[in-house]
């Protein structure tokens, strides 16, 4: 039919957006191009329309999203989502980068990515031997990871099945699985324990597992795993103290539990001498950094090749140190080291494919692959972990059979399924159901309710610099608004690092009148979505009451629509980070009287659709530990006096409350009888009718009251 010739080396993926009349190619010369397929009278088909330079290595696969938007996955280990425009010549395509997610496979290969028909979801491979679940967050701007699947090898290909929402996989060990949430589909609890029995067993190459190598002397042993993990998908190597085997384990955030894997074999490639160990991982360098006189020292690891600021933010992540520290760890390393450490690795050894065994394709050097990841971003912190549920086609009310293994943790997550047919192992086996078992809105499925992205960083900044009441910025102070400004306008500003002096500044600003604050307050509510800004503000090191000068600002008699909508905005963003979140729920009463006396009082929708996106988070953090009696009293008094007597009616927000209420409800017979106690039965009667979703959510709630 046609040929389209432009790209500079091998084509690997390609996508039609039959609304815009192209296609899109990606390829090893690192862009993605877009074809016309002859739907518009001014192009010919087959004729290049347009490129972007999209990715630092190989693109490898590209995703549909929706009719304007795509996704691309490189050899770089990044995912990056794009905007297609036509330009008002309608002779042109161009691409505008709206986010970059990272870790989605620690650094490792990405092969295959689906989104479904919906583009509600992301689902990868790679050669970490596991399979990724991307779910969209709620504002609909980003992506974040609700699942990990380890699998027995490199899973090359994945899909979305759209009837049932099932994903499959096809996987290097020649099998092909499909998992599934929905209770009827589920495999026979033989075939799942003989499933994870095979993920137990298999070996596993120390390489894969994030740090690469393992020295089982220095490894921890089995009470390691005592400690939770920090987000989904993390792997922990420990020593068993019986076999001194070591062993590799991934923690779940559904079941708030560590899963062995496998058994780590340790099959080094010629990448140099290893110098040290810190914490059962290689590092080829290894220092001692002193705390004080009475306190131990710790371990600070660095590659060869690596930035020192990310080597030195690593160490502050996992050491809970306070911000103010990196320049002096990242000065200490580049002092510590020779000069010829620090410059970026050349040359690294071409890796075995993992299904053929011969060398997969890695163009021109391999330098972008050589050198340790960052530790990841705080969005898989505990605070945030959500579980995919995907929105299965006409799905039925809830089903009052039980499934044998599961629990309000691990509701919907997706379990390896034999065939399409149900199972006699759960059809009418007459087990107890969980309550929440096969629940479709409790708990809340999509995580915590974030508001990280804005696109008037221009405006924000040009309110701010404009101000001239009495105390007018100076020009170091213009300066550090504008540092900030172009850090947070990069397409992946979730991984930027701000300097103390930048923070800082933001701090004197919020002494500025209500009438004037918002903008200062936008600010920081962007900022404290990300580690360094959350870890300033909150950290132990620092006094700056950042939430306790905006609760004034919100109580200010007359106080502006804008500072009651950031400000429920910001406090929907400490819920993002463990730091924070602990600040959040500190002051949950204190908090809530603000919701209670000012915002739920305004009649300004949009606040109020902020504050029922703070309550909803609160119910989800409360829920995640259980919460003490107060918390959960507090929680379900303000819900349910909101449902029964409050005006806003908007449907989202009341949604919201309902979810909460139920997610309240179900973690205790006395939290039950309380919410029975302050009659919520009328404030869910009360919502139900407003939608099909709160009707269901209604019918959930009743079946937590009578089992």
């Amino acid at each position: 039919i046609g040929v389209c010739e432009a790209h500079e080396g091998p084509v690997w993926d390609c996508v039609e957006l039959p609304e815009l009349s192209i296609m899109l190619t990606c390829g090893a010369d690192k862009k993605i191009k877009a074809w016309s397929t002859g739907g518009k009278l001014s192009w010919q088909k087959n004729s290049s329309v347009g490129e972007v330079q999209a990715h630092d290595d190989v693109v490898r696969v590209l995703a549909r999203l929706n009719a304007t938007q795509v996704a691309s996955a490189a050899n770089d280990g990044l995912i990056r989502l794009w905007q297609v425009y036509i330009e008002n010549d309608s002779t042109t395509v161009s691409f505008e980068a709206l986010r970059v997610i990272s870790d989605v496979h620690s650094g490792h290969f990405i092969y295959c990515m689906s989104s479904g028909s919906s583009g509600q979801n992301l689902v990868t491979g790679g050669e970490d031997n596991s399979l990724s679940i991307l779910q969209q967050t709620a504002d609909m701007e980003d992506f974040e990871m609700a699942q990990k699947i380890p699998h027995m090898g490199t899973v090359w290909s994945v899909a979305i099945d759209d009837l049932y929402g099932d994903i499959i996989s096809g996987c290097s060990d020649g099998v092909v699985r499909i998992f599934s949430q929905r209770a009827e589909r589920i495999a026979p609890i033989s075939v799942r324990n003989a499933f994870e029995a095979k993920l137990r067993e298999r070996e596993v190459a120390a390489q894969t597992v994030e740090g690469g190598g393992v020295d089982v002397k220095s490894l921890p042993d089995e009470s390691a795993l005592a400690q939770a993990g920090t987000k989904e998908g993390q792997n922990k190597i420990i020593r068993n103290s019986t076999t001194n085997q070591a062993e590799v384990y991934m923690w779940s955030a559904a079941e708030l539990q560590w899963q062995k894997v496998g058994d780590v074999v340790d099959k080094k490639e010629s990448a140099g001498p290893v110098q040290a160990m810190v914490g059962g991982k290689l590092y080829d360098y290894a220092f001692d950094v002193g705390l004080g006189d009475d306190a131990p020292s710790l371990k600070l690891g660095y590659n060869r090749g690596e930035n020192p600021y990310l080597a030195a933010q690593r160490f502050i992540d996992d050491n809970e140190m306070s911000q103010e520290f990196l320049d002096q760890i990242a000065n200490f390393i580049e002092q510590q080291v020779p000069a010829s450490a620090l410059q970026p690795a050349v040359e690294a050894q071409i890796p075995s494919d993992p299904l053929t065994g011969g060398a997969r394709y890695v163009p021109g050097s391999a330098a972008s692959r050589v050198g340790a990841t960052a530790s990841g971003t705080m969005d898989g912190s505990p605070l945030t972990a959500g579980r995919y549920r995907p929105s299965a086609p006409n799905s039925t009310q809830m089903n009052t059979g039980g499934v044998p293994d599961g629990s309000p943790l691990t509701s919907g997550r997706y379990r390896p399924q034999e065939d399409a047919a149900p199972s006699t192992d759960q059809a009418g086996s007459g087990a107890p159901m969980d309550i929440l078992k096969l629940s479709k809105h409790i708990p809340y499925p999509h995580g915590m309710v974030v508001y990280s992205h804005s696109n008037m960083l221009e405006k924000i900044e040009a309110k701010i610099i404009s101000y001239k009441d009495g105390n007018a910025l100076s020009e170091a102070e213009k300066a550090s608004v504008h540092s900030i400004v172009q850090a947070l306008s990069v397409p992946d500003s979730s991984s930027v690092v701000f300097e103390d002096d930048q923070l800082a500044v933001l701090c004197s600003l919020l002494q500025w009148p209500a009438s004037d604050v918002f903008p200062v307050i936008d600010l920081l509510r962007l900022l404290i979505a990300r580690p360094s800004g959350s870890a300033y503000y909150f950290g132990k090191q620092h006094e700056i009451d950042v939430l306790g000068k905006m609760l004034l600002h919100m109580r200010t008699p007359n106080a502006p629509a804008a500072v009651l909508i950031i400000g429920a905005r910001l406090i929907c963003n400490m819920f993002r980070n463990r730091i924070s979140g602990l600040i959040v729920r500190e002051r949950m009463p204190e908090i809530l009287d603000v919701f209670r006396s000012v915002i739920l009082k305004s009649g300004n929708e949009r606040a109020q659709e902020a504050a029922s996106a703070a309550i909803l988070n609160f119910s989800q953090l409360v829920s995640s530990s259980a919460g003490t009696p107060q918390e959960r009293e507090l929680l379900v008094s303000t819900i349910i006096h909101e449902l029964n007597h409050g005006s806003d009616r908007n449907e989202l927000h009341v949604y919201r409350y309902v979810i909460a209420l139920g997610t309240l409800m179900s973690l205790s017979p006395d939290t039950k009888d309380l919410a029975l106690h302050l009659d919520a039965p009328t404030g869910v009667a009360r919502a139900a009718p407003l939608s099909q979703r709160t009707r269901e959510a209604a019918e959930e709630i009743a079946q937590i009251l009578i089992l």
